[in-house]
């Protein structure tokens, strides 16, 4: 924690602080978010956690996403194992404090949702491990200023890195996301409610180890008659005004309110995925008419710029931004099929860095896997060796593995030592464990592995 001064406490709770900070080495400002782990009146990080924590954060330093605040450094307090990760500091007003007086059109946490399963994707790549890594506390989420590029960011939480922290299911998170999105607290919501937001909490429910993938094809499914009936011809919009309470006594406060809804609104959301803003439609008295007298031209007239109609650029902003979401799915399944396509002319053989093709795949489902043959590897228990093909390891790439219990002839480490440094197809199966690196080719007996 050296490296930053604390300027200005931001949030403090039960859970950590979020401090805005200085970093003596750019001398740039940033947020620091320390968290307690374990609660606040419990320890730091064990040891155990410790490593996890650090391997994890040393990877997430070199991602990058447009939607995604980048992590300047993370560390752990020498003096009582506490973490922190420092983020880039961002303008901008979280979507805790713009839901306060404001809800958000079903259309646009639909979008949402999809959004945040898309970043945490593009994660799982690098952390070779599929999972919601994003932090879905609405105090998180900024939704950037004006003049930024980028209208929505998501901040990696910190305890979905400690993987004994994970005793929430990321299916189990995502219901519980969508419900703080559309204020709906724990009431019971109906399957067939008109978002399809309510079938999709119900599927997850019913698949709690569905995998992000198969999470977001579901969404797209429910929610699609939704989405169109919502957007029709019309441009998407954010917000709706919340219900204002009746009284004789609120002409003033309610006068004042819709001012700074109609400036401050707009100008902090203007950024952000798919919408516009739209005003609760209160009846109000027809304008007066403009006399003849009123409408002529003074003789000097004074030329001012043209009004900027700040609906219409959001509008326009939303919708480039829309066809970016849309585009960004069209990108990974190209992906797809160019992994596919490439491997089908080596004869069905995949390389070690088709990961995001092997996702896709079952466990059991065949795989003929090629590459140089870097190293081999025990696991801690003895009873998993492991084929890398990289050194160091690269994470997220495949692998070979062997299970002692399951491999047909002697399980010695040694009997591979003459393929190291050579080009191997193995010709096994997928696996799949809870691990750093989860997706492997399973080889069952030697014949499973060739020389080139």
């Amino acid at each position: 924690m050296e490296r930053f001064e604390i300027e200005e406490i931001i949030t403090q709770d039960k859970h950590g602080g979020l401090f805005r900070a200085t970093d003596s080495q750019t001398g740039l400002h940033v947020a620091v978010l320390r968290f307690f782990p374990h609660g606040k009146n419990n320890d730091g990080l064990k040891p155990s956690e410790a490593l996890a924590f650090m391997d994890a954060s040393n990877v997430m330093t070199t991602i990058t996403h447009p939607s995604l605040t980048p992590i300047i450094h993370a560390g752990i307090d020498p003096l009582d194992s506490i973490p922190y990760v420092a983020y880039e500091w961002r303008e901008g007003t979280s979507l805790q404090d713009l839901l306060v007086s404001n809800t958000l059109e079903p259309s646009f946490v639909i979008d949402l949702i999809r959004l945040s399963i898309q970043v945490s994707g593009h994660v799982s790549e690098s952390l070779g491990q599929d999972g919601l890594w994003i932090d879905t506390d609405l105090s998180s989420i900024n939704l950037s200023s004006l003049d930024s590029d980028t209208a929505i960011s998501f901040r990696l939480s910190p305890l979905r890195w400690i993987r004994s922290n994970r005793s929430i299911s990321d299916t189990a998170s995502l219901a519980e996301f969508v419900r703080k999105l559309m204020n709906w607290g724990t009431k019971k919501i109906s399957d067939k409610e008109t978002t399809g937001l309510g079938a999709w909490i119900a599927w997850l429910k019913l698949n709690p180890d569905a995998n992000l993938a198969q999470s977001l094809e579901s969404l797209v499914i429910m929610t699609r008659n939704a989405k169109a009936q919502s957007f029709g011809s019309q441009k998407p919009s954010l917000l709706t005004e919340k219900p204002r309470p009746s009284g004789k006594h609120h002409s003033d406060s309610k006068t004042t309110r819709n001012v700074l809804l109609c400036v401050i609104v707009p100008m902090t959301v203007a950024c952000i995925v798919l919408f516009v803003v739209r005003k609760k439609k209160i009846a109000s008295e027809p304008p007066p008419l403009v006399t003849q007298q009123e409408v002529q031209p003074s003789p000097t007239p004074t030329i001012l710029p043209a009004p900027v109609n700040r609906k219409d650029q959001i509008a326009e902003r939303s919708l480039e931004l829309r066809k970016e979401l849309e585009n960004s799915a069209t990108e990974a399944e190209s992906e797809l099929l160019r992994i596919k396509t490439e491997a089908d002319a080596r004869g069905g053989v995949f390389l070690p860095d088709d990961t995001p093709y092997a996702r896709t795949l079952k466990a059991g489902h065949a795989f003929k896997l090629k590459g140089t043959l870097k190293r081999t590897g025990l696991s801690k228990s003895g009873n998993s060796l492991y084929f890398f093909f990289s050194s160091p390891f690269k994470q997220g790439q495949l692998r070979g593995v062997l299970y002692k219990k399951q491999f047909e002839g002697t399980f010695d480490i040694k009997t591979f030592d003459h393929l190291v440094g050579k080009t191997i197809i193995l010709n096994g199966v997928i696996a799949k464990e809870p691990s750093m690196s989860p997706v492997l080719v399973k080889i069952m007996r030697i014949s499973q592995i060739s020389e080139e």
